[in-house]
Protein backbone atom coordinates (compact mmCIF):
# COMPACT_ATOMS: atom_id res chain seq x y z
CA UNK A 1 0.00 0.00 0.00
CA UNK A 2 2.72 2.57 0.93
CA UNK A 3 4.43 1.51 -2.84
CA UNK A 4 1.25 2.03 -4.36
CA UNK A 5 1.10 5.80 -2.51
CA UNK A 6 4.38 6.52 -3.36
CA UNK A 7 4.17 5.82 -6.87
CA UNK A 8 0.81 8.04 -7.20
CA UNK A 9 2.59 10.88 -5.13
CA UNK A 10 5.35 10.52 -7.15
CA UNK A 11 3.00 10.80 -10.81
CA UNK A 12 1.54 13.62 -9.68
CA UNK A 13 5.22 15.60 -8.30
CA UNK A 14 6.05 14.85 -12.11
CA UNK A 15 3.11 16.82 -13.45
CA UNK A 16 3.15 20.28 -15.40
CA UNK A 17 1.95 22.33 -14.48
CA UNK A 18 2.84 22.00 -10.97
CA UNK A 19 -0.47 20.57 -9.04
CA UNK A 20 -0.64 22.06 -5.46
CA UNK A 21 -1.97 19.38 -3.08
CA UNK A 22 -3.74 18.71 -0.13
CA UNK A 23 -3.56 15.76 2.12
CA UNK A 24 -7.47 15.31 3.52
CA UNK A 25 -6.44 12.49 6.45
CA UNK A 26 -7.43 10.97 9.19
CA UNK A 27 -4.61 10.74 11.03
CA UNK A 28 -0.83 13.00 10.16
CA UNK A 29 1.02 10.43 11.77
CA UNK A 30 0.08 7.59 9.30
CA UNK A 31 1.48 9.35 6.36
CA UNK A 32 4.57 8.81 4.74
CA UNK A 33 7.44 11.11 5.21
CA UNK A 34 7.05 12.08 1.24
CA UNK A 35 3.39 12.86 1.54
CA UNK A 36 3.95 15.23 4.44
CA UNK A 37 7.49 16.93 2.63
CA UNK A 38 5.05 17.16 -0.45
CA UNK A 39 2.07 18.48 0.80
CA UNK A 40 0.90 22.33 -0.13
CA UNK A 41 -1.11 21.79 2.68
CA UNK A 42 -2.42 19.26 5.24
CA UNK A 43 -5.71 18.82 6.82
CA UNK A 44 -6.87 16.24 9.74
CA UNK A 45 -10.34 15.09 8.82
CA UNK A 46 -12.58 16.25 12.45
CA UNK A 47 -15.93 17.10 12.82
CA UNK A 48 -14.88 21.06 11.78
CA UNK A 49 -12.65 19.69 9.32
CA UNK A 50 -14.44 21.04 6.06
CA UNK A 51 -14.16 24.25 7.11
CA UNK A 52 -10.61 24.03 7.43
CA UNK A 53 -9.95 22.19 4.21
CA UNK A 54 -11.66 25.37 2.32
CA UNK A 55 -9.22 27.64 4.14
CA UNK A 56 -6.41 25.53 2.95
CA UNK A 57 -7.43 25.46 -0.60
CA UNK A 58 -8.23 29.49 -0.03
CA UNK A 59 -4.71 29.95 1.50
CA UNK A 60 -3.01 27.73 -1.21
CA UNK A 61 -4.75 30.02 -4.36
CA UNK A 62 -4.38 33.36 -2.76
CA UNK A 63 -0.29 32.52 -3.03
CA UNK A 64 -0.44 31.60 -6.50
CA UNK A 65 -2.04 35.14 -7.66
CA UNK A 66 0.50 36.83 -6.04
Amino acid sequence: LETDRAAILQKLRNRLPYLPMIFYTFSFDEMIDTEKLTAAAIVEKSGSSAEELKKAALKILSRRRE
